[in-house]
């Protein structure tokens, strides 16, 4: 049977469309292949790029200004319980726990606290240090009968940066302890998130107990 001329044309524009939708596949799936390749090649030229631009830029005064925030965030939290107006006490075993502010009534507020200079998993290793007890709901704390006051400056402190951090070494760091013990070293790299530095490893034997 023959097929009428409109028939054949319309059977004629029907394969065209097809053939190119086809194409238009093809194309898109080339595209898909290589948008992988392409966020490989930029992940890497952004890896040189860093790798490029040196070491980690640290100002050496902004630095002991940090580390010595840093080394104070257990004194504030001592500060704020002992400080409370109405703050209740609670006597366990003769020791002596007052009631953490609402700003540090959990354990989360605490290790965010502590997170504003140390790394998280530090800032939880300092908490677990810590000596509290829940009470009714609320959090107490012990304040420690010895502390480890270090002494940070710029006379006594020397940084090193490289591309993945910088590196601080504080000597004399103790108001007065057995030589071979005044030296803590601190480790600080940069938060993937926020871009600032943090502290993501004390090393010293002076105070080290809060942190390990």
């Amino acid at each position: 049977m023959k097929m009428s001329k409109p028939l054949a044309l319309l059977a004629l524009c029907l394969a065209l469309a097809g053939c190119g939708d086809k194409q238009e596949a093809n194309r898109d799936g080339s595209k898909q292949a290589d948008s992988a390749p392409s966020r490989i090649q930029q992940q890497q030229q952004t890896a040189m790029k860093r790798a490029a631009s040196g070491p980690i830029q640290a100002d050496k005064q902004e630095l002991v200004l940090l580390l010595n925030r840093a080394e104070h965030v257990f004194a504030e939290l001592y500060y704020a319980a002992a400080s409370m107006p109405g703050g209740k006490t609670q006597r366990d075993d003769g020791l002596l726990y007052r009631q953490l502010p609402p700003r540090f009534s959990s354990r989360e507020k605490v290790i965010a606290h502590f997170s504003r200079y140390w790394s998280r998993p530090l800032a939880v290793q300092m908490y677990d240090n810590l000596d509290t007890k829940i009470i009714d709901g609320k959090l107490y704390l012990r304040i420690p009968d010895e502390d480890y006051p270090v002494l940070i400056s710029q006379a006594n402190t020397t940084i090193s940066a490289d591309l993945n951090g910088v590196t601080a070494i504080v000597r004399n760091a103790a108001p007065a302890n057995p030589p071979g013990r005044q030296t803590v070293t601190y480790r600080l790299a940069r938060d993937q998130r926020s871009g600032r530095l943090e502290i993501v490893k004390r090393e010293g034997a002076y105070g080290s107990k809060m942190f390990r």
